[in-house]
This record gives C-alpha cells, structure tokens and sequence, in this order.
C-alpha cells in the first residue's frame, strides 16, 4: 500500500496530457480506424483511481481498528 499510492498519483500525474488529448479527439484504433481508442487510454484514469480508492478505503478501516 506504501508503494501504490505514490505510483497511482505518479501515473494520474504523467498520463493526464495524453488522456485529455484522446478523449478530446475522440481517438481512434490506428490500423483499422474504429473509434474507440480514447476508452482504453482512459481506464488509466479509472485504473489508478480505483488503487488510490482501495488505499483509502484500507486507511478507513485501519482507523477504525478493523470492525466487521
């Protein structure tokens, strides 16, 4: 959990220019030109939000002295 709350913000961080800019454009598959594209690039988003998330959610119940 140490580990993977710097690298979630360091990934946020780095890949917002380039996720912005699909998402933007509407970014499309390369060779075959579907659209598309810009979803898989934004799961990066939807990726290092759910680790950042999941560490909250552990701090949260941390404090909480691990109750049921």
């Amino acid at each position: 959990m140490v580990a993977l709350g710097p690298w979630a913000l360091f990934v946020l961080a780095t890949g917002t220019p380039m996720v912005a800019f699909s998402i933007a454009h509407w970014e499309r598959f390369p060779d075959p030109g579907n659209p598309g594209y810009f979803i898989l690039k934004a799961s990066l988003w939807l990726m290092a939000g759910a680790v950042l998330a999941s560490i909250a959610l552990g701090l949260l119940r941390a404090e909480d002295g691990d109750k049921p």
